[in-house]
C-alpha cells in the first residue's frame, strides 16, 4: 500500500515541474492535487492480524468506513503522539487468569494533564480515561481491538516508529502477537526479531520526518 506521505512527496515533485510550464502550468498544477485526494479516499487502515472475540465483547469489528475518520488525524500530531508514548507510554503485555494474552496501550500521568489527555481521546476516538484523585494520577488505556484496528495501523501507514529501546522491544513484541494471531501466554516466544533499524548518527535522528513533533511529546512526559 502507498503510504499517504510517500503520495504528497509524489504529488509536490509533480506540482513543482508542471507549474514551470508556460501558460498552461497553472491550470495544471491542480491535476496531482486531485490525484492526491483521490488516492487519500482510497487509503485504507487494514486490521493488524485477527481480532480476538473476547476483546470485542460482543461487538463488531469496525467496517472501513468506521475508520476512515482516522486517515485525517494529522501526521504532525500522530508524531507528537509517538514521542509520548516513547517517553510515559507502556505497551502491556499480561497474562489472563485464562491463560490469554491482554495487551493494552496505558499513558500513566499527573492529573494536571487531564485536559491534554481528553484532546488526545477525542482525536484518536478510541480508549478510557480512568482518574485517580487519591494519588493524583490519570491513565488513559487503549484496549487491544482499538490498537489492532486504529493506533498500530496509523503508525504503519504514515511510516512512524518508536525511537526508545524499551518502547521498541514492546512494540516488536506486540506486533508479533498481533501479526501471528498468538492467543495463549504460554506461546510467546523468549527473542522476537527487530523491525526496523534506527539512524546511526544524530544528523540521522533530525532528519526523520516525524523527530521535531516527537521530540515535542516526548518533551511533554520527560522534559
Amino acid at each position: 500500500m502507498i503510504k499517504i506521505v510517500e503520495i504528497r512527496d509524489l504529488a509536490t515533485v509533480i506540482t513543482n515541474l508542471l507549474s514551470a510550464i508556460p501558460w498552461v502550468g497553472t491550470d495544471l498544477v491542480e491535476f496531482p492535487h486531485l490525484l492526491v485526494i483521490s488516492l487519500f479516499i482510497l487509503a485504507i487502515l487494514p486490521t493488524i492480524g485477527t481480532l480476538h472475540s473476547n476483546a470485542l465483547r460482543g461487538a463488531l469489528p469496525r467496517t472501513e468506513k468506521d475508520k476512515r475518520y482516522a486517515l485525517n488525524i494529522p501526521f504532525d500530531f500522530l508524531s507528537m503522539l509517538v514521542g509520548l508514548i516513547d517517553g510515559d507510554g507502556y505497551i502491556d503485555i499480561t497474562k489472563t487468569p485464562g491463560g490469554f494474552i491482554r495487551i493494552q496501550l496505558i499513558f500513566s500521568m499527573n492529573m494536571r494533564e487531564l485536559d491534554m489527555v481528553k484532546y488526545i481521546q477525542s482525536v484518536l476516538k478510541v480508549g478510557r480515561i480512568n482518574t485517580y484523585p487519591a494519588i493524583n494520577t490519570v491513565k488513559y488505556i487503549i484496549s487491544r481491538t482499538d490498537l489492532q484496528e486504529v493506533v498500530f495501523p496509523l503508525l504503519a501507514h504514515h511510516g512512524l516508529f518508536f525511537l526508545t529501546n524499551v518502547r521498541r522491544a514492546q512494540f516488536y513484541r506486540v506486533m508479533h502477537i498481533l501479526q501471528n494471531n498468538i492467543n495463549l501466554f504460554s506461546q510467546l516466544p523468549t527473542d522476537i526479531p527487530a523491525r526496523n533499524s534506527l539512524p546511526t548518527t544524530p544528523l540521522g535522528y533530525i532528519q526523520l520526518p516525524f523527530f521535531l513533533n516527537w521530540i515535542v511529546g516526548f518533551t511533554i512526559e520527560e522534559g
